[in-house]
């Protein structure tokens, strides 16, 4: 059957190749914030607080 529209495996074959990208770049972004971690410890909510709000004003 000649159609127009796109076979359901020329889909597939470009959305799969993406979506292992995506999650690629999600487990380096992860390794990468937990080697911070390590460097850096760990911080209390005061000064998490006192980061988010520097520069703020009231």
């Amino acid at each position: 059957m000649a159609t127009d529209e796109p076979d359901e495996r020329d889909c597939d074959s470009r959305i799969m190749p993406e979506v292992d990208r995506r999650q690629e770049e999600v487990d380096k972004a992860l390794a990468a914030i937990h080697e911070l971690r390590k460097r850096t410890g760990r911080i209390t909510v005061g000064e998490l607080l006192s980061a988010r709000d520097e520069g703020r004003k009231y």
